[in-house]
């Protein structure tokens, strides 16, 4: 029987919705800031520890180290504390809509800087991700003061914007990356880079901008735990399998499969919750993956 590795996208998808999940309370009890330094670490240290054991240092040249951290300060330092900023207000169902806008970012980006073309598909792909945003926004109890994870003073409309920067930075980050790794370079290896570049930034950070990126609540065992199982789920598992599935599979299948998270998270939270989800919330999250999965395509 053939193994079709690309399903393994799916189940990256599901490992990164639990992430998201497991997030909501070292994120809220830490803020942002603290929380994605704390992730970080542990990060370095799973893909620190994955490159030196298959030896994905070898060959890696210092431009291409410099691109790479390039790529990390944009997408992972400034992308996921915006990102975890507009989770702290929206939750994360809302915020995980709002930074799903990375595909259309992307198709953008290659139009003006790669000389991709925008095809017809492309253009019904955005319409359906601008859609699904759209109707998110508008009918989201998420948006209520009430919410319970309203732990964040910003308002609705800041929180959002983060959420699009989050989005705006994600593609920004793989499109500095796109030539180094196109050139060959171990990817593992590569995101470990990005990912120590991003973590030294934070502690460049705390240390000249301490009252701003002080951790919020003191640091507990339960919430250091949580967030290297978060780290571990999305950074070990997640992506490892992403990256078997890209090595094996189609890539266009695997990008569809593997952004199906933010219709993933949707029973994660009607389980953990009781809560179940508004109608609203499955069609703008299908409508944000099937747009995806047609910018991927075409």
């Amino acid at each position: 029987m053939q193994l079709h590795y690309e399903w393994l996208g799916l189940i990256s998808s599901f490992l990164w919705a639990l992430a998201f999940i497991i997030a909501v309370l070292p994120s809220n009890h830490l803020g942002s800031i603290a929380f994605n330094r704390w992730r970080m670490l542990f990060s370095c240290l799973i893909l620190g520890t994955a490159s030196l054991t298959v030896n994905g240092y070898h060959g890696i040249t210092v431009p291409q180290i410099l691109t790479m951290c390039l790529s990390g300060a944009v997408g992972i330092c400034i992308g996921d504390v915006a990102l975890f900023a507009s989770f702290n207000r929206l939750g994360p169902r809302l915020s995980g809509i709002l930074f799903s806008t990375h595909a259309f970012f992307s198709v953008i980006i290659g139009i003006l800087f790669f000389s991709e073309s925008l095809s017809l598909p492309r253009v019904a792909g955005i319409l359906l991700i601008f859609t699904g945003v759209s109707l998110t926004l508008y009918f989201s109890e998420e948006k209520q003061t009430s919410c319970s994870f309203a732990v964040s003073k910003i308002s609705v409309t800041a929180a959002t914007a983060l959420g699009l920067l989050a989005g705006l930075c994600q593609a920004l980050g793989i499109a500095i990356a796109k030539p180094v790794v196109e050139a060959g370079i171990n990817p593992v290896a590569a995101s470990s880079i990005r990912m120590f570049c991003a973590y030294g930034i934070h502690l460049l950070i705390l240390m000249f901008f301490y009252r701003t990126a002080k951790a919020r609540k003191p640091l507990t065992s339960k919430i250091l735990f949580l967030i290297f199982i978060n780290a571990f789920i999305a950074i070990g598992l997640g992506m490892t399998l992403v990256l078997k599935a890209v090595d094996n599979g189609n890539l266009g299948l695997v990008a569809i499969l593997s952004s199906c998270s933010p219709v993933m998270i949707l029973p994660i939270m009607w389980i953990y919750y009781h809560k179940k989800p508004q109608l609203s919330s499955w069609l703008s999250a299908m409508l944000v993956v099937i747009g995806t999965g047609i910018i991927f395509n075409f």
